[in-house]
């Protein structure tokens, strides 16, 4: 589980290793009040040795308001990006895998 809480918008950045497969990408605001701040989720999809080419997730996991999101990936690191407010926001954020229950 990766949660982010406290992260202001403002041009923020942060990485993290993943271990491929399910998950669920989730935003909320710490105050009542959302911009329209872009906060997406964005997978490594470059070739093992070579730069990182980091790629959308997809429109699903772009948020401008609180949200939720599963979402698949083999990537092994992700990353998640929050645009310039031009101010401070703070957010709730959280990737964590998820499991199905196959019984």
């Amino acid at each position: 589980m990766h949660g982010l809480s406290t992260q202001s918008a403002s041009n923020t950045t942060t990485a993290f290793k993943w271990n491929g497969g399910e998950g669920m990408f989730s935003v909320t605001a710490d105050s009542t009040y959302v911009g329209s701040v872009e906060i997406k989720l964005q997978h490594d999809l470059s070739a093992q040795g070579s730069d990182a080419e980091w790629k959308d997730v997809g429109s699903d996991a772009t948020f401008t308001a609180d949200g939720a999101t599963l979402f698949t990936s083999a990537a092994t690191n992700l990353r998640v990006v929050l645009a310039d407010s031009g101010g401070a926001e703070t957010y709730h954020i959280l990737v964590q895998p998820t499991y199905t229950n196959k019984a």
